[in-house]
């Protein structure tokens, strides 16, 4: 039996051209899509629909719901759930809700709630890049 492993990415160079290509030939994503804006009480689908390509960085939340349901296009189709799934940032979210973890209303909530705080700037995230003191 084939074993391996998934990692979903963070909050980077996502694009909605990427969900856009493949929204209205899937069934599943469509459905992902509408369970989540049951969840969000907003049309998410809309949402993302509506940016304009020269603004068309997707927020966490919608970043978070395109993961889940790109995955469970893959899914469908190969059939073979991961032995260990993770994710960099904020894909630990959408890792949480593909290994069932978490549901996907608990993982809507945390995501939301932690977009909330950076826009506030409550939080801060940084990164270190090139650090050369030995730390161990």
């Amino acid at each position: 039996m084939l074993k391996f492993a998934m990692i979903f990415p963070g909050h980077g160079t996502h694009h909605i051209h990427i969900i856009k290509k493949i929204y209205k030939n899937y069934p599943v994503i469509k459905n992902t899509f509408e369970k989540a804006s049951e969840y969000l009480k907003y049309n998410i689908w809309k949402k993302i629909s509506n940016k304009e390509l020269k603004n068309n960085k997707l927020s966490q939340i919608e970043i978070l719901i395109t993961s889940i349901s790109i995955f469970k296009l893959w899914k469908k189709i190969i059939g073979i759930h991961p032995k260990i799934m993770t994710g960099h940032s904020l894909g630990q979210y959408s890792a949480y809700a593909c290994s069932k973890v978490l549901k996907l209303s608990d993982v809507i909530k945390i995501v939301q709630y932690r977009e909330k705080i950076m826009k506030n700037n409550k939080g801060c995230m940084t990164a270190i890049i090139g650090l050369k003191k030995k730390i161990f």
